[in-house]
């Protein structure tokens, strides 16, 4: 629905906004692979900030470890470089900040292989460790680049998870120290 087919329907809507806001306008696009809807958005130069929903799946396995997430957003398990995608897309759009408006991961085994799944883990146990070490390894690639501006958690409720939640809150487990505590 973001494509060149329906530009003139955003096109109006990006007009009824502005005409009654005066803050900056976003928009969200879904990133899971190098080639997802953020790349083909036809309204970009029409809005402030690119929204990047950035759910890529790094490996093919459970638990890997920090280097190797490291690692596999430059060479991911489908073969992409997710670094190189996003670095040449922001590059393409000059002057207009990138963040990343969603970017989170369950803690639970395998969180890393579809971040985007959030039935994925249901009923099984918590792996806290795999969910740091992922938030641990976006700030670690993401902190040396200048393609990405900034970046919001998903997600982060008002209620406190429960011992054992396995949803994607890092609130009160090892990934909090990330997010909030190593790299704000």
């Amino acid at each position: 629905m973001s494509g060149a087919a329906n530009l003139a329907n955003w096109t109006s809507v990006i007009n009824a906004i502005r005409a009654n806001y005066t803050g900056p306008l976003a928009y969200a696009a879904n990133a899971t692979s190098g080639g997802d809807e953020f790349t083909s958005v036809s309204f970009w130069n029409q809005v402030d900030v690119i929204g990047l929903d950035g759910y890529f799946p790094l490996t093919n396995q459970s638990d890997p470890t920090l280097a190797q997430l490291v690692s596999a957003w430059s060479m991911n398990v489908n073969g992409e470089n997710i670094v190189a995608d996003i670095q040449n897309f922001a590059g393409a759009h000059p002057g207009k900040p990138v963040i990343f408006t969603e970017i989170g991961y369950k803690s639970v085994p395998g969180t890393n292989t579809q971040p985007w799944n959030f039935s994925l883990g249901n009923g099984g146990p918590a792996d806290n460790s795999e969910q740091q070490n992922c938030y641990e390894a976006m700030y670690e690639v993401w902190s040396a680049q200048t393609a990405i501006s900034g970046n919001f958690w998903w997600a982060w409720p008002v209620q406190a998870p429960v011992a054992g939640d396995t949803d994607y809150n890092p609130r009160s487990k090892p990934a909090e120290l990330v997010t909030l505590r190593n790299w704000q």
